[in-house]
């Protein structure tokens, strides 16, 4: 499983990440819907390889303002184009 995207809104708070206004751990269930099959409370190993560019200092207040790309790439066995 692979995801990349060539822009994202990234938020940061006490109470942790989200990213493009999703909790990191849903924004991962979404992404890579194979995990929804995986028992709950079990352990299992894996390779996580996880890249985070931040993309200047300014902070943006309201990400309707901006304008970030919607190009992103999900691999899982064949490749398909998410948006």
């Amino acid at each position: 499983m692979k995801y990349s995207t060539d822009g994202c809104i990234l938020e940061k708070s006490k109470f942790g990440i989200q990213i493009n206004d999703k909790e990191f751990d849903k924004f991962l269930l979404e992404k890579f819907r194979n995990l929804k099959s995986l028992e709950d409370y079990k352990k299992y190993p894996a390779i996580i390889k996880i890249e985070i560019e931040i993309l200047g200092n300014e902070v943006v207040e309201d990400a309707q303002e901006i304008s970030v790309p919607q190009v992103s790439k999900m691999v899982d066995k064949k490749e398909m184009v998410v948006e």
